[in-house]
């Protein structure tokens, strides 16, 4: 059972846990959820800045903090998923498996044959990290601002604005050819599409950031940790398991 010391915050989604868990509660920065949905949420402890939500209220959310404050957060429907689901139609399994053989995650190495009797799940989970290894691979033949090129991906109809009829469509900029052979400029257009847009909606609440939190699968992903850093032009600290938040901060800016 839980010692009787364990602390339990009753009703506590998992955004909220979040800005408890990320520190926010003792520090003046805001969080990026980098998940299935891309937020961003700040900690709001006193009623001047609780008023000032208030009236911006069109744009994302105000709920509830587990000490009895408030968040305002932003959530993006086109996350994670809507990312994967691009570098799923440029990046191919046999590449994926290819890799598991030849240069495997964190030092191991996965033959064919062991990966064909890997239980399903498991076998599904090393696919995405070794097409998320080539994805920031081909990042890395590209320069941050990619020349201009820009795309916003939906996999879904965006809500935090409303932006309807979009699901399942790409809006790009500046990309003639979306071939194979130029995969590596429609990724980070995408990507960095995304953190514009997140941007953007931060740039709408007049939120001045100088220091991010960061979390969720895709800020593995040290490209795009670098992305969010540029065009934030802020500090990203990195939590990993073990770590304190100080552990890994990315450069400022470009």
């Amino acid at each position: 059972g839980l010692s009787q010391d364990v602390q339990i915050a009753n009703g506590t989604g998992d955004n909220p846990a979040d800005l408890v868990g990320l520190g926010l509660l003792e520090k003046n920065r805001v969080a990026v959820s980098l998940g299935t949905s891309f937020n961003l949420f700040q900690y709001i402890s006193n009623l001047a800045d609780l008023d000032r939500a208030l009236e911006m209220g069109q744009v994302g959310n105000l709920m509830g903090s587990p000490d009895g404050k408030w968040m305002k957060l932003i959530c993006c429907q086109n996350g994670g998923l809507a990312l994967e689901a691009l570098r799923d139609k440029y990046i191919l399994n046999k590449e994926a498996v290819e890799r598991l053989a030849t240069q495997g995650l964190k030092g191991q190495t996965y033959s064919r044959y062991r990966l064909r009797k890997m239980l399903a799940d498991d076998r599904k989970k090393l696919m995405s990290a070794s097409k998320w290894e080539i994805f920031e691979g081909l990042l890395g033949e590209t320069k941050p601002g990619n020349n201009g090129a820009m795309m916003i991906t939906q996999n879904k109809d965006e809500t935090v604005i409303n932006i309807e009829h979009t699901k399942g469509r790409y809006f790009s900029k500046g990309i003639t050819d979306f071939r194979r052979a130029n995969r590596a400029q429609i990724l980070r257009a995408a990507a960095e599409g995304q953190i514009y847009f997140l941007k953007h909606l931060a740039d709408v609440l007049g939120l001045h950031i100088k220091e991010i939190n960061l979390t969720g699968g895709v800020a593995k992903n040290a490209s795009i940790r670098q992305i969010i850093a540029d065009i934030f032009d802020a500090s990203v600290h990195v939590l990993q398991k073990g770590d304190v938040w100080e552990s890994e901060p990315v450069s400022l800016g470009m």
